[in-house]
């Protein structure tokens, strides 16, 4: 794993602002869209702390209930008031018995379910690396990047190499926003990658039919890093339900040639770097993430 260099990072915060808040989320808002925004992501991405964050920002009352402990939805329904259903994956059906005429809606969910409403659907990833720059308090380089990159002119020499520092770090490290608050502040992130990376396998191969096809899949996992390193583009079948089963965190590129072919990568270069432990992967997995 790569050694980290905390000498120019600074302590945050508890919470940073995502750009997501005034992108999609003020967009929905302010379009006075009457559908629900459906905010979906992989877990740990931070998608309930900032849709409380937004919520708290923009409405006198919040209603928050989570399906995985709440069993009665209560709300009082008026035009200050927002709604926020987490863990939408567990019952979806439910938002049929909500009909709010006034408040505002949003469905969380960790998984890109089909819902039985239309909805405004709000992708959430991790940490940007523009973000990143937020968090550790070096957002001065943010209009630095877009001026040099809206014009195509060169980084100074000096510029350059603290971005290439900043960006190596981010790599390593990836989006996740509990493993960027430990590193920022002086902790070892990777024991909670490690822990992020097992609890998405277990949470994924737990809900298969049968212990001993849950303990093969297990075994299955082991062989994921060398299909990745060598480019494998078909897998077998075993192979081919647990990357369905992990659809939020591996994305692929296509072969042009045979739709059926693909090169597989991770969506978070963290979790890419801790599972892989290969930089060219990593690197990889960043530039397919965000084609």
């Amino acid at each position: 794993k790569q050694h980290l260099n905390l000498s120019h990072i600074e302590v945050i915060p508890m919470y940073i602002p995502r750009d997501i808040e005034n992108t999609i989320f003020l967009k929905w808002l302010t379009s006075n869209d009457t559908r629900p925004l459906f905010v979906h992501g992989a877990r740990q991405i931070g998608k309930t702390a900032t849709v409380k964050h937004f919520a708290k920002n923009h409405f006198k009352n919040i209603y928050y209930i989570n399906l995985a402990y709440d069993k009665v939805i209560n709300f009082i329904d008026s035009k200050d008031a927002i709604i926020i259903i987490d863990e939408i994956q567990i019952s979806p059906n439910i938002i049929l018995s909500i009909k709010p005429l006034h408040s505002k809606l949003v469905l969380i969910s960790s998984h890109k379910i089909k819902l039985p409403i239309n909805i405004y659907d709000a992708y959430m990833t991790g940490f940007t690396f523009r973000e990143f720059l937020m968090a550790s308090n070096n957002s001065s380089f943010i209009p630095t990047i877009e001026t040099h990159v809206s014009f195509l002119t060169p980084f100074s020499n000096e510029v350059h190499k603290q971005l290439l520092d900043f960006f190596s770090i981010y790599l390593a490290l990836g989006g996740y926003p509990e493993v960027i608050m430990c590193y920022l502040n002086n902790c070892n992130p990777y024991p909670i990658l490690n822990s992020i990376l097992d609890n998405i396998f277990e949470e994924a191969i737990s809900i298969c039919k049968g212990v001993s096809y849950r303990i093969f899949l297990q075994r299955v996992r082991y062989g994921l890093p060398y299909l990745i390193q060598s480019h494998e583009e078909t897998f077998d079948t075993p192979t081919t339900n647990l990357i369905n089963l992990l659809q939020n965190i591996f994305t692929s590129i296509h072969n042009y040639q045979s739709q059926e072919k693909k090169h597989l990568y991770l969506t978070d270069t963290g979790i890419a770097n801790v599972f892989l432990e290969s930089k060219q992967i990593t690197l990889e997995s960043y530039i397919c993430s965000n084609l």
